[in-house]
């Protein structure tokens, strides 16, 4: 392979990726792996007001978001309202439970979600 081709495929898949991460319309993506999940994964990070395409696995546009909380790369936004005490669903399984309500586009993490297979203690969640 020359350098010339590699350099040609090596920007071929950035510009996947690029497509994957942000979209044919260059809008920041989230994605969601599951029909039953009300969470989705962020897959660039987000900024307060930033609007997201939530997008399957097969890369269908199933929604937008407006998000309302800064969130890193990698993890959970809300896609619809979570009342307190209601499940949490990621992958179709059931990840935690809301111990607040969450609004659609707030970042989804351990301030407002219990974990109901590991639950954190105290030490956990100060510890530096």
């Amino acid at each position: 392979m020359s350098i010339g081709e590699a350099a040609r495929r090596g920007s071929l898949i950035n510009t996947q990726q690029t497509k994957i991460q942000k979209g044919y319309n260059n809008m920041k993506r989230a994605i969601m792996m599951d029909p039953k999940d009300n969470v989705a994964t962020a897959l660039v990070a987000f900024a307060v007001g930033d609007k997201v395409e939530v997008v399957s696995s097969a890369q269908e546009v199933l929604q937008q978001v407006t998000i309302k909380d800064a969130i890193p790369l990698g993890h959970k936004i809300a896609l619809a309202n979570i009342a307190k005490d209601a499940l949490v669903i990621k992958y179709g399984e059931t990840i935690g439970k809301a111990s607040r309500n969450i609004s659609a586009g707030d970042y989804v993490h351990i301030h407002n979600v219990v974990s109901i297979r590991l639950p954190l203690t105290e030490h956990m969640l100060h510890s530096k």
